[in-house]
Order: structure tokens, then C-alpha cells, then sequence
């Protein structure tokens, strides 16, 4: 018989940003399962994050799961979600995972400054300067994990009213090729992975903001 290797992430220090709902919440009770002790990040849904928890304990009763709130918006926020992090998890990290992030159909007709910049600001600059602030803490062979779109992949999916989600994904898959390359990094001292995830459709809060049910069946079509 085959033998069946389970990965385990016993003793493993994990923060899931954008851990309160949708994809980040189900890779959070997915980690909890394998031994891993979490901290779920939330913008301002304590309820929704406390819920998650309650998930994960009667899934798991021995997990540990913690959360952090905070404005994962500005180098200023981000750092202080990582001083939080920290003193949650004694000072060290093994897993960053980052799927937090900010969608609004907008077209170029009606694009404004402020929702350009709340894409901008929220799915690249928060998430740069999270890892900035945390990756001293992260130990060797450590990961960190962004969650980018495959529509940055597909361009035929791609409407008028994504150019900003769009833009400010495409931003953060070359922002972490740089990373991915940053011997300080990824070189033999440390041995950090920096990855990118590009999941397709997915029924979630955030994939469902402001699109049409056209709009949904030709992305899953």
C-alpha cells in the first residue's frame, strides 16, 4: 500500500490577513486542521473574524487561533498590525498568507481618485508594507503567500469596470517577481518562498461586489 503523506504544520506561527471571510477564512480553518496556530486578520468585522474562530474550534478543538484588527490600507497600518501580530505569536512568524483585498467595478468613465486609490492602496501598498514590517521575524524557510486574480492571466475575462482591481493586482504580481528575487530574501541564509496565488472565480463577498449576474456567468464561462 501506498504510504499517505498528511502535512503538518504543527508549532507552525501563521497570519492570515483578510482571515474574517471568504477565501481567507477557509484557508484559515484548512491551517488550523493542520496543526498550525493562527492569527486571523480583520479590517472591521470583529463578529465575522470571531465567527471564523468559533468555526475552527469546533473543527478543531486544539487549535490556537488569535485575531488582529487593523486598516491594512497604508505603510502606517500595516506596520501596526504587525507589531499586534507579533505580540501575538511571541515574536516570530513562519507563514505570511495575504488575502485581503478590494474590488469595485469601476470603468474608466466613472474611475475616481479615491476609489483608484483604495485599490491601489489596499491590495499592493498595505500588503508591501505588511511583509516589510514582518519579514525580520519570519524564520528560515519561512513562506509568504499573496492571492493575486487569474484575470491577470486571461485578458478575454477581463471588462471595462476591472481596470482598477486589475491594475492594482497586476502591480502586486510584479512587486513580488522582485521579492521572489531578493537574495536577502530567498537566497541560502533565509530561504523565504514568495509566492502568488491566482485563483479563478470563487462565490465570495469580494468577487460579488458590484457585478451583475451577466458579468458573473461570462467570468465562470
Amino acid at each position: 500500500m501506498a504510504s499517505q503523506h498528511t502535512l503538518s504544520l504543527q508549532g507552525k506561527q501563521i497570519f492570515v490577513a483578510g482571515g474574517s471571510r471568504g477565501i481567507g477564512a477557509e484557508i484559515a480553518k484548512a491551517l488550523a486542521a493542520q496543526g498550525g496556530s493562527l492569527v486571523l486578520g480583520y479590517a472591521s468585522r470583529k463578529d465575522a473574524a470571531l465567527e471564523v474562530v468559533a468555526s475552527i474550534k469546533k473543527e478543531t478543538p486544539s487549535a490556537q487561533v488569535e485575531v488582529v484588527g487593523g486598516d491594512l490600507s497604508s505603510a502606517a497600518g500595516a506596520h501596526s498590525i504587525a507589531k499586534d501580530v507579533l505580540a501575538k505569536t511571541g515574536g516570530s512568524l513562519d507563514i505570511l498568507v495575504l488575502t485581503s483585498g478590494f474590488s469595485e467595478m469601476k470603468d474608466l468613465s466613472h474611475l475616481t481618485q479615491e476609489s483608484w486609490d483604495k485599490h491601489m492602496n489596499t491590495n499592493i501598498t498595505g500588503p508591501i508594507f505588511l511583509v516589510q514590517a514582518l519579514l525580520p521575524s519570519i524564520r528560515a524557510d519561512g513562506r509568504i503567500i499573496f492571492f493575486s486574480t487569474s484575470l491577470c492571466a486571461h485578458p478575454a475575462a477581463i471588462g471595462p469596470g476591472y481596470l482598477p482591481y486589475v491594475a492594482s493586482k497586476g502591480c502586486l504580481e510584479q512587486a513580488l517577481r522582485v521579492l521572489a528575487r531578493d537574495p536577502s530574501i530567498t537566497g541560502a541564509e533565509r530561504r523565504i518562498t514568495v509566492n502568488a496565488i491566482a485563483p479563478g472565480p470563487v462565490n465570495t463577498e469580494l468577487f460579488l461586489n458590484g457585478k451583475t449576474p451577466e458579468i458573473v456567468d461570462r467570468i465562470n464561462h
